[in-house]
């Protein structure tokens, strides 16, 4: 099935970098394992698309693990333009618990976009409050969850989770 969704998706995508099929399922089941690992739970069976897809302005492609609010990105570590990060060539992303599927979504496919075009890493913020129609800051944080080495090329999963109102951070004597 992965294969086939490969073969579907590279038709479809100029924008992507030129993997055999078994690069790309050797790197996705790294992805997929480790997270699987760590969460110690199995990913649902499907992938999770829009009809418009993510390289066309569309969603981005989600895995997840739905009972427990796990979306992870299943497409962004295949594009070339992904500007690279703390020493990895690629990454997806992933939210655990903060958030129910749309807005996972829209979350993890907005910070996919600015990753095409930004160097995003450990411990970076963005403010995703457009991308929600807030009036407040809404404040994003990515940690790196997990690191992956095939091929001698390093690859990762950046947990993408809310922070704390900056006002009331300030508040606190945080800041």
């Amino acid at each position: 099935m992965l294969l086939r969704f490969y073969r579907w998706f590279m038709k479809r995508n100029s924008l992507l970098e030129r993997k055999s099929a078994t690069e790309f399922e050797s790197l996705y089941e790294a992805f997929y394992s480790a997270v699987e690992r760590k969460s110690k739970l199995s990913l649902d069976p499907m992938t999770l698309t829009t009809i418009i897809g993510f390289s066309a302005g569309g969603s981005v492609s989600l895995r997840s693990i739905k009972s427990r609010n796990i979306y992870m990105t299943n497409e962004l570590a295949s594009y070339t333009q992904q500007c690279s990060s703390d020493g990895l060539i690629n990454y997806e992303l992933i939210t655990i618990d903060d958030f129910e599927e749309d807005i996972a979504r829209q979350i993890l496919t907005a910070i996919g976009a600015m990753s095409l075009s930004t160097i995003l890493g450990n411990r970076h913020t963005i403010d995703v409050s457009q991308v929600l129609d807030c009036t407040e800051p809404v404040i994003m944080k990515l940690s790196l969850y997990s690191k992956i080495i095939l091929k001698g090329k390093a690859y990762g999963i950046y947990r993408v989770s809310a922070v704390k109102s900056m006002q009331r951070r300030r508040n606190r004597g945080y800041e």
